[in-house]
């Protein structure tokens, strides 16, 4: 989406647990329509067990994936 040495102006951030579907929805559209600014995307994966966090490093490389080991991390904050 962006190069490193670029300047970010717009950072995606997508929680999800066990979504693996909705994720592969959703950055592929990410992909597919890109903002006319420069961009970063990460997905939180809370501890999935449906291969969604595989599917992301496989499919979508220029995602910066943030594997949590703990399923109620968010309800923390």
């Amino acid at each position: 989406m962006s190069s490193p040495s670029t300047s970010i102006d717009i950072s995606v951030v997508i929680v999800g647990w066990n979504a693996e579907h909705y994720l592969e929805l959703c950055l592929e559209s990410l992909a597919k329509a890109p903002p006319r600014r420069s961009m970063e995307v990460f997905v939180v994966d809370n501890a999935s067990t449906d291969g969604s966090a595989e599917m992301i490093e496989s499919k979508f490389p220029w995602v910066k994936l943030i594997r949590s080991n703990a399923r109620d991390a968010t309800s923390r904050w």
